[in-house]
């Protein structure tokens, strides 16, 4: 009996020591499927049953946000949403404007691929919105919107039970009263709901008491410049002095105002003060989600379609949508997601673009998305942190109009990653005008440092994907068959009253 112990023990020592690697890998393998199981089953994302909200709090650049590093305390509910959500990092815009970003978000393609790039072209929405594929698989659909952009003539109601618009840009809070409304009737069965408002678009005056809620002493008040009017400009160099100087958009034949820099750390105040308003508006909204003990059963998606830009570059106000607006200021913005069956606060700093929301709901609801879309699932990077996107693209054209800063037809482009992003900008005029701007991020956060003529090379590379990217999401069309001025010039007024024109 020893000897045969013994024995069997050698055998079984040879037996290790001839199949280790083996044996290593089969324990490499029990182990990933154990750690597998123990992760899917911490994150069962998928939530067929769910209702989903979408808020839009428009114009709101991520660094002007609390959860996203910013020094001010503007949004305190929002960031305290977050701690129970799954944030975003590191989340991009495709235009500078909401107009194409919000078609791009309900279509899931690029503004070159749907092609609604500008207000006055009589076209529609051709693809499949989410409203429509939610609609078709049994969801209520309602949309409570500020207008301007979203106003439905552009064709954003599609699928929606109920569509709320104007030809003004009214507030989130003026939308509430008609959102509790509808939810008190509709609620009881599953819905889709998309809340919107432009309480942080120019012109930046808001009431009491945020008006003073940012502005910390008396020479902030010492300013130039009058609140009520939207600001548009560029620093230009006058008698050997750099000077920023603006327009109010309000008016058809603008006299040019010149910006101190107290005016514009003024006007960066105002803003933040809207900022909070909205972040008031957003609470109020989610605690009657709580009380009506909906918030459980619902996935809750908070984001903008872009940002501002306050002097950086030196341009105001995103200086007309056709010149230098690709900047993270303005590209760069916020996306929390709260899905109620994670439960613990998550930071995500893989890169997404704002044309994966839309396929990362319907993951979320288990519906299959149509072939169209150009966008990805979340869902791998929220799940196993793996990385969907390697690069992310912003492309638009903006057309010419008969003003200071838009009476031009330009292009603008940007290819990024984390570290690295080129911006290609086209001015078309005689000849075009034609700039490239690279900017290492992680050395220069703020893109001051154009580095094109130190890295050739890297220019050369991104210049080619870009191209390529280009290429392959284009929409072609004959301009000659464009239909022009079908919008009411009442909200085209509107909308010039409020900085875009």
């Amino acid at each position: 009996m020893p000897w045969s112990l013994n024995n069997r023990k050698k055998q079984l020592s040879e037996f290790v020591k001839n199949n280790l690697n083996k044996l290593f890998a089969i324990f490499v393998i029990l182990l990933l499927i154990g750690y597998q199981g123990i992760f899917k089953k911490d994150f069962d994302i998928s939530c067929k049953n769910c209702n989903v909200v979408m808020i839009a709090i428009t114009n709101v650049s991520a660094e002007h946000m609390g959860s996203y590093g910013y020094f001010r305390n503007t949004t305190p509910n929002i960031d305290e949403f977050a701690e129970k959500s799954i944030l975003f990092e590191n989340v991009f815009s495709h235009a500078s404007w909401t107009l194409p970003t919000a078609v791009s978000v309900f279509t899931s393609k690029y503004p070159y691929s749907h092609n609604i790039m500008d207000r006055v072209r009589d076209q529609t929405i051709k693809e499949q919105t989410l409203s429509e594929i939610l609609k078709s698989s049994g969801f209520r659909t309602a949309a409570f919107t500020g207008g301007g952009d979203y106003n439905k003539i552009y064709g954003l109601d599609k699928g929606f039970d109920t569509y709320i618009d104007s030809d003004y840009f009214v507030s989130l809070k003026n939308r509430m009263p008609l959102v509790f409304d509808w939810l008190d009737n509709n609620s009881k069965d599953k819905f889709f709901l998309f809340f919107q408002g432009f309480d942080t678009h120019c012109p930046f005056n808001p009431p009491a008491p945020y008006d003073k809620m940012f502005v910390k002493n008396k020479l902030d008040l010492k300013i130039n410049v009058d609140r009520n009017f939207c600001l548009r400009g560029f620093k230009k160099v006058i008698e050997n002095e750099e000077i920023y100087r603006a327009y109010y958009f309000q008016q058809y034949n603008p006299e040019p105002i010149d910006l101190t820099q107290n005016d514009i750390d003024y006007l960066i105040s105002q803003y933040d003060g809207e900022i909070a308003i909205s972040d008031n508006s957003v609470s109020i909204f989610l605690e009657y989600l709580k009380e009506n003990n909906l918030l459980e059963k619902t996935i809750v998606i908070i984001f903008s379609e872009h940002g501002e830009m306050f002097g950086k570059h030196g341009r105001f106000g995103r200086a007309g949508a056709n010149r230098g607006t690709l900047y993270d200021e303005v590209i760069r913005v916020p996306l929390i997601i709260r899905h109620p069956e994670i439960k613990e606060a998550k930071k995500i700093d893989g890169l997404v673009q704002l044309i994966d929301i839309m396929p990362t709901i319907l993951d979320f609801l288990g519906i299959s998305p149509p072939d169209q879309i150009q966008g990805k699932s979340l869902l791998p990077l929220i799940s196993r942190s793996e990385n969907i996107n390697d690069y992310v693209y912003a492309g638009a054209k903006f057309g010419k109009l008969d003003f200071e800063y838009f009476n031009i037809l330009s292009l603008n482009e940007m290819i990024r990653n984390k570290e690295w992003k080129l911006i290609h900008e086209i001015i078309y005029e005689d000849p075009p005008q034609e700039t490239w701007e690279l900017y290492n991020i992680l050395n220069d956060p703020d893109e001051l440092n154009n580095l094109t003529l130190s890295k050739p090379d890297l220019t050369a590379a991104l210049k080619k994907k870009l191209a390529v990217w280009a290429s392959s999401v284009v929409e072609s069309n004959d301009a000659s068959k464009q239909k022009y001025n079908p919008v009411p010039e009442e909200l085209l007024e509107e909308a010039r009253k409020h900085g875009y024109w």
